[in-house]
């Protein structure tokens, strides 16, 4: 199948792979081509080679590199904006932004793309101290995909070698595992929303037994309850623009886009929240700030940090790891692979296994069964 971008075209192959293409400037007639694992990378190149060629510096592939010296910063501008025309996320090219802005360029921006070494990133990558194991890591793996793409773009030759062990990153203590892998009990999640605000108590609720997200939450409008048919429409997320701005946009992804089942133990929760506190506009929002406009990660964190940190045993815990909770407790009633992938708006079972947690309590129980069973 050809997906016509607005520029150039991009052909989803028999082996899975996106092969993108334009029209060769140096010879009428003729098609540049390029294959991708990933149709959002193709996106990218393709948006790529259309700024070398308005800007008349494309050249093809194979030929040196032009000799006009482009820095680390001015090509990572270009880089997040076309990164941006290709549909990356607001969440993406603002992270990708903060790491460039305080890990990256402060030691390389000054630096000729093709100035670039192993050596000078290995002794920048020893720099980080060792509690910034997972930061360094982060930075690495996205200055390496700002130099894959200037090798796209023709302005570099090659990307550096990889550096042994830049991308390991160390093992958590045993604190800090204990703390990733812990679930809220039904009791701790009530305890957690009784502390909350009124009006934004049912956004834990619908964390932890709808398995939304933050902006999903956020993001939701009275259209989208409908307590008739029991089911929760997830149709847009409030996210951060590159620029911190509060902005309204699409799910996360296509799978994200979903209906999630009420389950009863929220529904008469649901309802009461429904009448006091949502407007009787469609476009009414479901969960709203003080002033009735959208809730910001930063106001929702404000009211659930001390609210979870008064919980016992749950200092500490995110109000993402709520999705933990959702998918853990999905799993204990024997829900299906698919079905949690389709609650959590996951698009592989990989990613809905990293929200999984298993209590102690379940596991000493599974091993009671055992031991009966074997008698």
């Amino acid at each position: 199948m050809i997906r016509a971008t607005r520029w150039g075209s991009i052909v989803a192959t028999r082996q899975g792979r996106y092969e993108a293409s334009h029209a060769d400037p140096e010879r009428p007639g003729k098609r540049r081509y390029k294959t991708f694992t990933r149709k959002r990378d193709a996106e990218s190149w393709l948006a790529a080679q259309r700024v070398l060629i308005e800007r008349g510096e494309w050249q093809a592939p194979g030929k040196p590199a032009k000799n006009r010296r482009v820095s680390v910063l001015e090509y990572s501008k270009q880089w997040l904006n076309d990164l941006e025309a290709a549909g990356r996320s607001a969440n993406t090219l603002r992270t990708y932004g903060t790491l460039l802005r305080v890990h990256i360029l402060p030691t390389f921006g000054d630096t000729a793309l093709k100035a670039v070494n192993e050596d000078d990133i290995r002794a920048w990558l020893q720099s980080f101290p060792r509690e910034r194991a997972r930061t360094r890591v982060n930075a690495y793996n996205v200055f390496r995909s700002l130099l894959s793409a200037a090798v796209d773009a023709g302005l570099l030759e090659r990307v550096p070698r990889p550096v042994k062990g830049a991308t390991a990153a160390p093992p958590l203590n045993e604190d800090a595992r204990a703390a990733r892998e812990r679930i809220a009990s039904p009791e701790q999640v009530d305890a957690i929303a009784a502390r909350m605000p009124d009006r934004l108590a049912i956004a834990v609720y619908l964390a932890a037994w709808c398995g939304l997200r933050y902006g999903e939450v956020a993001g939701l409008e009275r259209r989208d309850v409908d307590m008739a048919a029991g089911v929760v429409k997830v149709r847009r997320a409030v996210k951060r623009d590159p620029r911190g701005a509060l902005v309204v946009g699409p799910p996360k992804s296509e799978r994200s886009r979903r209906d999630v089942p009420i389950p009863p133990r929220i529904r008469d929760t649901l309802a009461a929240h429904m009448s006091q506190h949502v407007g009787q506009g469609a476009r009414a929002l479901v969960v709203s700030s003080a002033t009735g406009t959208h809730l910001s990660n930063r106001t929702l964190l404000h009211a659930y940090r001390p609210a979870v940190d008064a919980v016992a045993g749950l200092k500490g815990f995110g109000f993402h790891q709520l999705r933990a909770t959702c998918a853990s407790q999905l799993m204990a009633t024997g829900a299906t692979p698919v079905e949690i992938m389709a609650i959590l708006g996951h698009s592989d079972w990989s990613t809905s296994l990293l929200y999984q947690r298993t209590p102690r309590e379940r596991l000493a129980a599974a091993m009671e069964r055992l031991s009966d069973d074997a008698l």
